[in-house]
């Protein structure tokens, strides 16, 4: 990003207060003041080099996207008048065409209100204090993280990519390399700290921070959500735990705030979304949703699920107009009096992600669809209970929620989309959903059912009709082998030591072998439980000490 582009992102954190001693009388101090247009900016439509990155740019130019008014800043004259009369600014936001203020009287706000360029002034929360908290990391174990038994190059985080078959983008080089993706979150304590960071961190692969909750760059010293997401992800440790897009870059960028729940966090996540248009980003993951609020007066209803009325989906349809695809976790509400999908994941043009068990089955914690509107929601599910993932405490621990398909979901859907940049995010969101299980019979418990990889990937390249069953098909690759019987034979070009795994089509072990292989010599692996397997398609896969291998058994 170029120096004036950068200084028009983070324009709102440089500027300066004017300091307001009075005591508060107003019981909600922020504030989002609208404006009404964007008349005497410094800013054009022809100079899009002055507010926007190249990369962004280039996103636009690919997929013939026309600029818009959106794209250009707040008006800056307009922000200054606000703040000479007493307002403390938070940040701007020119896709809601406003911005963040704090206010602490009364006749500051009625002044406000009455400027000619001011549409209109919602409250949003009460005071935006700071916790001030000093930058510290949580304790890590000394021991080296391990796994308890082989289970080859992904590690803990095996069945949930197998399960949609994420191995088989791996297999063909889209594993996120040249992707951008944009992770909102809680926050990151450890992500700088962790074994399964440390490859991202030699590499570059993490391109910026930024905490949009208390103005700063100290991502890593709040919130452990956003590094068990970020692993699902990005992790890449392999033999112990490899995520959905090990080679993508990252942007993290905090707007959750822990200790309260307002309409606030909405706009820090929209402050994030714009930064990430602007600096080019290529996917947005956020685990994060918003419906009831601490002030019961400011929660959404049901009513509300159409996609365009929470702030929050608004700016996700927005930043997917951009060219971005926008994947959210559906929410964990489904056993709850609001049942619903939370915003965003309402939002239409966007990809909202449920929640199975291991078995392949509905999570009853999974948000429920369909949108106010009926619109399918959620759109696709993935393993959500008893999901891997790297803990702060530089450990693989599982957990369950919808927080955590999503990152998976997002991360293959980056390896896709590397592997097909001619398709643009709305065609990558069709084809995942055409692919999917049930996506003649989608239902409001896992929208189009569970994510499939492989067939996306048949979809985009043989351009085979969507009601047409997909065979597990040329499943085969980067593997010397042929099969007698129920007999395969490995050929290694090293020494090493290898495991040889028989599994169903969902990923699921059915029995296990491991032995040490000579270079050059025939190895011979019999699966005991083939005899008693019923007829159909298995994948027998190898690992070995640099990636895994898989190839297809068929059984008559």
């Amino acid at each position: 990003m170029n120096k004036v582009s950068i200084f028009v992102v983070l324009f709102v954190y440089l500027l300066l207060s004017i300091p307001n001693t009075a005591q508060a009388e107003l019981e909600h101090t922020m504030h989002f003041v609208e404006f009404t247009d964007k008349s005497n900016s410094q800013y054009t439509l022809d100079q899009p080099e002055d507010f926007l990155s190249i990369r962004a740019l280039e996103r636009r130019k690919r997929y013939e996207i026309p600029l818009s008014e959106n794209d250009l800043p707040v008006t800056a004259s307009y922000i200054q008048e606000v703040l000479a009369l007493g307002a403390k600014i938070s940040y701007t936001t020119k896709w809601m065409n406003g911005i963040i203020v704090e206010l602490e009287e009364a006749k500051s706000l009625r002044k406000i209100k009455n400027l000619p360029f001011v549409k209109k002034v919602q409250p949003i929360a009460a005071r935006n204090s700071k916790r001030n908290q000093s930058y510290s990391h949580f304790y890590l174990n000394k021991k080296e993280p391990k796994d308890d038994g082989w289970n080859g190059y992904y590690g803990r985080a095996m069945h949930q990519i197998h399960m949609v078959n994420g191995h088989y983008l791996h297999s063909k080089g889209y594993t996120g390399k040249g992707m951008l993706v944009a992770i909102m979150d809680a926050g990151f304590i450890n992500v700088d700290r962790l074994d399964v960071f440390r490859k991202l961190h030699d590499n570059g692969q993490i391109v910026g921070t930024w905490d949009f909750v208390d103005g700063d760059n100290h991502v890593y010293a709040h919130g452990t959500h956003g590094t068990n997401v970020f692993s699902i992800m990005g992790g890449n440790l392999p033999g112990v735990f490899v995520g959905a897009a090990p080679d993508a870059h990252y942007y993290l960028f905090r707007t959750e705030d822990g200790k309260s729940e307002t309409p606030l966090e909405e706009f820090n996540w929209i402050a994030a979304a714009e930064f990430a248009d602007s600096a080019g980003v290529d996917i947005i993951n956020t685990s994060l949703g918003y419906a009831l609020y601490d002030d019961e007066d400011m929660s959404y209803s049901h009513e509300s699920l159409d996609g365009k009325t929470a702030f929050i989906s608004q700016a996700a349809n927005i930043a997917a107009q951009k060219g971005i695809l926008v994947i959210a976790s559906a929410g964990n509400k489904g056993n709850m009096p609001w049942k619903y999908v939370t915003p965003p994941a309402d939002a239409p043009n966007i990809l909202s992600i449920g929640a199975v068990d291991g078995q392949r089955n509905y999570s009853s914690f999974s948000s429920l669809g369909p949108t106010f509107d009926e619109r399918v929601k959620p759109n696709v599910s993935g393993l959500g209970t008893g999901t891997a993932y790297f803990s702060i405490y530089n450990e693989i621990t599982r957990g369950n929620g919808t927080s955590y398909s999503a990152p998976l979901i997002a991360g293959l859907a980056t390896c896709l989309w590397q592997g097909h940049r001619d398709k643009t995010n709305f065609e990558i969101m069709e084809v995942i959903e055409q692919a999917a299980t049930q996506y003649e019979e989608p239902d409001e418990y896992m929208g189009y059912g569970i994510a499939d990889f492989y067939k996306a990937t048949k979809l985009i390249e043989d351009n085979i009709p969507i009601n047409q069953n997909i065979d597990q098909e040329n499943v085969a690759f980067n593997f010397d082998h042929s099969l007698a019987d129920q007999m395969i034979y490995y050929v290694s070009s090293t020494s090493e030591r290898i495991k040889m795994e028989l599994m169903d089509l969902s990923g699921q072990v059915l029995e296990e072998q491991e032995g040490f292989v000579v270079q050059n010599k025939n190895y011979a692996f019999t699966f005991k439980k083939w005899q008693d397997l019923p007829a159909g398609t298995y994948l027998a896969a190898v690992y070995n000490q640099s990636s895994p291998k898989y190839f297809k058994l068929v059984k008559d």
